[in-house]
């Protein structure tokens, strides 16, 4: 053979063999090829007479399971790398031994002590024996929870294993023997969160919304689940306190969790307004259940102005450029006795008064009794400038009459360019 001579040279060999080793016998590791691959979760062997369910603590590791910390020298390219990666292989170890009707002898003693036996069934020894006890055991993760990732399932054998070795990690037994029951357990008992109703009403004066969070369907391991408020007519700050915080059940908890929400008073009239809620992000395994959002809503307390409350009919507009007006609306509600009047003014934001719009600034009449809407054409301006989207501002200010502007006194008005 020509070439340099090598640096690194790997053999193997059977242990059932008569094969003897008189030199460089290192006892170095055996697991290579595609069971050292990055994605792969390889298993070693432990007869099942020598685990804690036969009376056997720690699982003790089969002879002939290979050893994990072969060095990978290569990329997939065939390249050298700069440094050796070293794979921390084995994973886990699952029990072999097993009695089959179709596979091996019973030349093998069966085990003795708690799990003695005498049928008459061959057993199947080997890594090939254990690897489909950790399959098993992945499928059942799976039906427990189905979105499981294959990192995840990996992790939760990994961290329910009973040790065999040094604490944690080793190349001989991975994180060690795998458990079933409790890998099952970690995920197929958390339970679910939710809230405990899809509506909570609250008083203005009330102090306190009080939000209901609870756990069902298990509760075995600690978990958590996000617990947010989000404006809707009611403002934050102004009606009320924001909530953005962690909802905690401890293991074995499934008693209800109470959120108290600050609710802030003051004298003007609003009507009824509203926020809302929302969980999310469970964390240990629960899952969202339903409903996962409500709504609270917050009585107002105040009178309303024997005017009524003035304000637009939506917080928004539209129009095109060459649109010719843009239609607003001012709607009169929760009160209509006697004539009241409100100014309409225009303001600019991107869009430029009187060569994207003509401005206006005048006052709006309702008679005694008038609850029919008004509407006020704001004319648009047209051009052949390339200039995007523009806005203004319009605003109802100065009510009279004993009437009120509501909360939706303010509105934009988007233009959209059509050059």
């Amino acid at each position: 053979v020509s070439g340099p001579p090598p640096n690194v040279i790997n053999y193997m060999f059977s242990p059932f063999g008569a094969l003897t080793v008189n030199e460089f016998a290192t006892n170095s590791p055996t697991v290579f090829g595609h069971k050292n691959a990055a994605g792969a979760h390889t298993v070693g062997a432990a007869f099942y007479g020598s685990t804690p369910e036969c009376g056997t603590t720690p699982p003790v590791l089969e002879d002939f399971s290979s050893s994990g910390g072969v060095r990978i020298l290569f990329d997939t390219s065939g390249a050298r790398l700069d440094a050796p990666v070293v794979r921390q292989k084995p994973n886990s170890v699952a029990p072999d031994g097993i009695n089959t009707n179709f596979f091996g002898d019973e030349s093998f003693a069966d085990p003795v002590g708690a799990c003695s036996t005498t049928e008459p069934f061959p057993n199947f020894f080997g890594t090939s024996a254990a690897a489909p006890h950790a399959a098993a055991v992945a499928a059942l993760l799976l039906d427990a929870d189905p979105l499981l990732t294959p990192a995840a399932i990996y992790a939760i054998l990994e961290n329910t294993a009973i040790n065999m070795g040094p604490t944690g990690f080793d190349f001989e037994t991975g994180f060690g023997l795998i458990q079933a029951d409790a890998a099952v357990a970690s995920v197929a008992n958390a339970g679910s969160v939710q809230l405990s109703a899809t509506t909570y009403a609250v008083g203005e004066d009330g102090r306190y919304a009080i939000i209901t969070v609870t756990r069902t369907g298990g509760s075995a391991g600690a978990i958590s689940v996000n617990f947010a408020t989000k404006s809707d007519s009611a403002v934050f700050r102004a009606d009320y306190r924001g909530i953005n915080q962690a909802v905690t059940f401890g293991d074995g908890d499934n008693a209800s969790k109470t959120i108290r929400i600050r609710i802030l008073q003051d004298t003007r009239f609003e009507g009824d307004e509203r926020f809302g809620i929302i969980l999310g992000n469970p964390i240990g395994g629960a899952t969202l259940g339903s409903p996962r959002s409500a709504i609270v809503t917050i009585s107002d307390d105040d009178s309303a102005p024997i005017g009524g409350v003035l304000q637009f009919s939506a917080p928004a507009y539209r129009v095109s450029e060459s649109g010719g007006n843009a239609v607003i609306t001012i709607a009169r509600s929760d009160g209509s006795t006697g004539a009241v009047r409100v100014n309409f003014a225009t303001m600019s934001r991107r869009a430029t008064v009187g060569s994207d719009y003509t401005g206006i600034n005048r006052d709006i009449s309702f008679a005694s009794g008038d609850t029919a809407a008004k509407t006020v054409n704001v004319p648009i301006l047209q051009d052949t400038r390339v200039e995007g989207k523009e806005s203004l501002v319009v605003r109802l200010a100065k009510p009279t009459g004993g009437a009120m502007v509501g909360s939706q006194g303010r509105a934009t008005v988007t233009i959209m360019d059509d050059d």
